[in-house]
């Protein structure tokens, strides 16, 4: 997946932390992400090639990724350029990066819209702003032995405007470092809001396991990966396997200040969910820090 987003960690992950999940009962069921009637971003990927827009206007849009790889996920991002600087330039260092398993250069300054994660031929949906400037499509090619990243520039020109914000049924916001979410989530189609109330980076990934998933034994497995962990360690706790959590969804990464809409269709179930950004101080992802969650669909 994402290397340089887990450090030595080699897993698949959900949304989340030892935090909170927080569902909307007024606004459950809001409208499909792809009804909503806005413009449209489709990014279509087999793992080795990539196809997307190379220029539109600023805004407001429905983001597709359609994943026809046969075996690996795919992750796709989008980052702009800093101002003076042209997104295709700065390619040769995305791709330099994601070698080396580290972060794109000024990651922690670029502004990224976020986007979506897809399994093998999937598809995943997410609303995303796109203000005017010089950007990057950014997908990481993950899983069954995959690893790579494929990129293409979008100039974006225009004013964004001050669009209206979706309907949601979760809210999830993300700190440094938590997850402000309750712990139950009605199950079926649902559109999450996502909101960086951070400094830092943030993305959320979501997973299932095969055993039970507790607190007590994923801040045991974090400990063993990373020799630290969000709580102290109880020494009864047997480590989940990390290697055997699976991922069913998540965004991409987002900046600090940034919104953005995911589509997810979560059947019953509990899940694990968290960030796997690297903190810019420690070099731990966020997940050893604290932000991840435990949550319950029903």
């Amino acid at each position: 997946m994402r290397r340089w987003l887990v450090v030595s960690l080699v897993l698949f992950s959900l949304i989340g932390g030892f935090g909170t999940v927080g569902a909307e009962d007024d606004a459950f069921p809001a409208m499909p992400l792809d009804e909503l009637g806005l413009p449209e971003i489709v990014v279509s990927t087999d793992g080795a090639t990539m196809t997307a827009p190379t220029a539109l206007e600023a805004g407001r849009y429905f983001l597709q990724v359609d994943n026809d790889s046969p075996a690996a996920s795919v992750a796709v991002e989008l980052y702009r350029a800093p101002e003076g600087a042209a997104a295709a330039d700065l390619i040769p260092g995305f791709q330099d990066a994601a070698g080396l398993d580290q972060p794109p250069p000024d990651f922690y300054e670029m502004l990224i819209a976020g986007g979506v994660s897809t399994e093998a031929g999937g598809r995943g949906e997410a609303v995303i702003d796109l203000p005017a400037g010089s950007w990057i499509v950014a997908a990481y090619v993950y899983g069954n032995g995959a690893d790579g990243l494929l990129t293409q520039a979008i100039e974006v020109s225009g004013d964004i405007g001050d669009p209206d914000d979706p309907d949601a049924d979760i809210d999830l916001n993300f700190e440094d470092f938590a997850f402000d979410l309750d712990e139950r989530v009605p199950a079926g189609d649902q559109v999450w809001e996502l909101e960086n109330d951070g400094e830092q980076p943030h993305f959320v990934s979501i997973y299932s396991y095969g055993g039970e998933l507790t607190e007590a034994a994923v801040n045991a497995a974090l400990f063993d990966a990373y020799g630290t962990a969000p709580q102290p360690v109880d020494p009864e706790a047997i480590p989940i396997d990390l290697g055997e959590l699976v991922e069913v969804g998540g965004s991409g990464t987002m900046s600090a200040g940034t919104e953005a809409w995911l589509q997810l269709d979560l059947p019953v179930g509990t899940y694990l969910a968290l960030c796997q950004v690297v903190d810019r101080e420690s070099g731990l992802p966020h997940a050893a820090l604290g932000q991840l969650v435990i949550f319950t669909v029903e």
